[in-house]
This record gives structure tokens, C-alpha cells and sequence, in this order.
């Protein structure tokens, strides 16, 4: 890794599903020139570290974070119009991309890539830190869009049936171990040392630092995650209560819709973030328990209509508890731990 790199205090965003491609998908929402031409600014350094097969933490710098918050706060207070017409074309380019999905028009990588770009910046990423701005202050029609907009994400299907089938047309079946600029480049020269890594069970780290892109794969990626939060995990969890509620059961970790796993009735439910796709194994659980999430989460409403004990936004709990681990959750006082 960079010299340099780890030494940035880093805080931890947001987690998703990706492979090293889909996390250089995600990076290149926020690399020049598009976003730049949308708001002026982006938050340039960030940092992917891939805590579980295919699961993406994403760090970045407060200080840059802050900044950009500050930049979307000032567009909504001095440019409403600009900041109207960004969430518009947001619906008008999901319009499109409900189309393309259908019917993709895109002869090439690099063209579905631009689309992919403007999508995720006018329905994304804007409406994701404007929300939070246009509620405060109570601008309705804004309001309107923004909810609009947070309800219908169609860039997952985007790269699932248009950007990854044109990504494997171009550098085969070994995409997913590649960067978008690789790709891009052809190069395929580390994809067999990666392939390597990752079945002995080591996890990439990928940074975009100072401009410039590096992928290392580490043996210990709690190490990692430790030093960059400033924690040491432990038997035990604490997070917010989503409903109440007090239970003991196996924890069964589940990080896909896909997972092939045993599950069974009154197992407890512990993932990253819940999400629709993960309702059989919540309508069979006990107790939910998630990484993530506040109290408008999935897992929350979840929870809270069908009466289930649930902690939210632990932070840790798939690193701390292990497959089939018995734990009892106490969603009273917020914490889970190991029996």
C-alpha cells in the first residue's frame, strides 16, 4: 500500500456489495471531469477495503467529505433552480436507464460507462446528501423529488445487464478482478496473482489517493479495518434498537439473497444492511442484526411491522460473530453477544 495511505484518518461511509470492479465502478462516480463539470468539487481520496467475499467498506476523509456536504448545501440555498433541474434530469436519466435495461443501445464500454456516470451523480449522489439538507428545511417540492428519486435506483441493473456484460466482452470472465482503468486499457497482467489471493482467502484493498490507484491484497483485513476505526473487536456489539425485544438462537451470516446457507426457523439474522431480497431469511429469523443502518433502515421498518427484535448499525457484528455462533440479542439495552 502507498506510503502515506493508513496514516490519513480515514471514517467509514457506507458498505456494499462489490468485487474489485464493481468497487472501481462505484470510484468512478466521483473521478473528474463529470463530477466536476455537475458540482465543482469531489471528494477525491477514498478507500475501499473488502471485509467479507464481495462486501465493500468505503472510507473517506472527513475533512473532504465535509466539503462536499458544504458545496451541496450552498447550491441548495443559492442555486434552488440548478439544484431542481439536477434532480429532474436524475428522473428523466432513470427514465432511460428503465429502457436501456430492456434494450441496451450501447455499443461500447466506455459509452455505458458515461451513461452509468451521470445516472448514479443526478439520481445518486446528489439526491443522497440533498435529502437530509431539503427535509431541514422543509422545501417540499424538493422534498418531493429527492424521495422520488431515493425510492428508484436502477444503477445496480444498469451495470448487472449493460455494464458487466460489455466489461466480460472486453476482458473476459476475469473482469471482476480488474479496475475500471484496466479494464479500459487492457491490462491484464495482475488478474491471475489476484485470482490467486482471493482463493486463499485474502481481500483487497483498493485506494484512490492523490490521484493515483493501487489494489494490494491483504491476509488479515481486520487488521486493516482496526487501524483504520480505532477499534478492537471483541464477544460482543452495541447499536441502536430498532424494536425491542430480548432472544437467543444461532447467528447465521448472510450476505447475499443468493447465499447457500442452512437457515433455519428462529436463527438469528446478522448482515451487513438488509434489503427486500433478504426477506425469506427475516421472515424465518428470531432477531435481525445488522452492521448498518439507522432507524428509517429496511431492517427497521422491517422489524418494527413484523415484531422483531432488531439492533441496528453495530458496526461489527458480521466480524464478530461466526457462522452458527450462539448469541443472545438484547434489544433492549442494543447489545448482541456471544453466549
Amino acid at each position: 500500500m502507498r506510503r502515506g495511505i493508513l496514516e490519513k484518518k480515514w471514517i467509514f461511509l457506507v458498505g456494499r456489495p462489490y468485487t474489485l470492479f464493481g468497487a472501481s465502478l462505484y470510484q468512478l462516480w466521483f473521478d473528474p471531469p463529470k463530477i466536476f463539470a455537475l458540482l465543482g468539487l469531489s471528494i477525491s481520496d477514498n478507500l475501499y477495503v473488502e471485509e467479507h467475499p464481495s462486501v465493500v467498506r468505503r472510507y473517506v476523509i472527513k475533512e473532504q467529505l465535509d466539503a462536499f456536504s458544504d458545496t451541496i448545501n450552498n447550491l441548495l440555498m443559492h442555486d434552488r433552480r440548478k439544484a431542481k433541474k439536477i434532480l429532474k434530469k436524475g428522473l428523466q436519466l432513470s427514465e432511460d436507464a428503465k429502457n436501456y435495461i430492456k434494450k441496451s443501445s450501447f455499443p461500447t464500454l466506455q459509452s455505458a460507462l458515461d451513461f452509468l456516470v451521470q445516472l448514479a451523480l443526478h439520481a445518486t449522489v446528489f439526491p443522497y446528501f440533498a435529502y437530509p439538507i431539503v427535509k431541514k428545511r422543509d422545501d417540499k417540492e424538493l422534498m418531493k423529488l429527492t424521495e422520488k428519486l431515493r425510492a428508484i435506483s436502477y444503477y445496480p441493473k444498469v451495470v448487472e445487464k449493460i455494464i458487466n456484460p460489455l466489461a466480460k466482452e472486453v476482458a473476459g470472465d476475469d473482469f471482476q478482478f480488474m479496475t475500471v482503468s484496466e479494464i479500459l486499457a487492457g491490462n491484464t497482467s495482475r488478474v491471475a496473482a489476484r485470482e490467486k489471493a482471493s482463493r486463499k482467502n485474502r481481500r483487497f484493498v483498493y485506494a484512490k489517493f492523490r490521484g493515483k490507484e493501487t489494489v494490494q491484497y491483504v491476509n488479515n483485513v481486520m487488521r486493516v479495518i482496526e487501524k483504520l476505526e480505532r477499534v478492537r473487536i471483541g464477544n460482543s456489539v452495541k447499536g441502536q434498537v430498532a424494536h425491542p425485544g430480548k432472544v437467543i438462537g444461532k447467528a447465521r451470516l448472510i450476505f447475499s439473497s443468493g447465499a447457500n446457507t442452512i437457515f433455519n426457523k428462529g436463527d438469528i439474522l446478522v448482515t451487513v444492511t438488509s434489503n427486500p431480497s433478504l426477506m425469506p431469511f427475516i421472515l424465518k429469523s428470531a432477531a435481525i442484526v445488522t452492521d448498518e443502518g439507522g432507524i428509517t433502515s429496511h431492517a427497521a421498518i422491517i422489524s418494527r411491522e413484523l415484531k422483531k427484535p432488531c439492533v441496528i448499525g453495530t458496526k461489527f457484528a458480521t466480524h464478530t460473530f461466526r457462522d452458527g455462533d450462539v448469541v443472545e440479542v438484547d434489544a433492549i439495552i442494543g447489545v448482541v453477544r456471544k453466549r
